[in-house]
């Protein structure tokens, strides 16, 4: 599913990530474990595409996609996350997840704007996404809530 080849990054003289090979099959857990500036936000930056390698590639799906943008490798089903989250506090916990389904949606502003019917079926499959998952990690009860009456850690 993923494959890194030989995947280099350097800021001027210094080498953050060198020389690195990996691969992720479908199903499985990896992880990176390393100090402090041993080069793993490094990494998952240029595996996401928020940076681009100076030499490597980078194989998502059987596609390379190495170079393109983060909002281009996120369209494939790719995107890094981040350790420290920035929630909509005035927001439910809900639509804070139907925020980050938006990127795999067609409506257009035209569609928002008419309120068409793409754009209603969308909105309603989103809610169901996002209820799902609220409901995988155990949380659909704190659906209504607002985001930043609860605790993120």
């Amino acid at each position: 599913m993923l494959k890194i080849d030989n995947l280099t990054k350097r800021f001027g003289g210094l080498c953050a990530v060198n020389n690195v090979s990996a691969s992720c099959e479908p199903g499985t857990i990896n992880a990176i474990i390393g100090p402090n500036g041993a080069g793993k936000t490094t990494f998952f930056n240029l595996i996401s595409g928020a940076i681009a390698p100076t030499s490597g590639k980078v194989i998502f799906k059987g596609e390379d996609v190495t170079g393109l943008r983060a909002d281009q490798v996120a369209r494939r089903g790719m995107a890094r996350t981040f350790q420290t989250t920035t929630l909509f506090d005035t927001a439910t916990v809900l639509d804070n997840l139907i925020v980050g389904h938006r990127l795999r949606t067609g409506s257009t502003l035209v569609d928002a704007v008419l309120g068409t019917r793409r754009m209603k079926e969308e909105e309603r499959r989103c809610r169901e996404k996002a209820r799902a998952a609220l409901d995988f990690v155990g949380l659909a009860h704190i659906e209504s809530r607002i985001a930043g009456d609860i605790s993120q850690e």
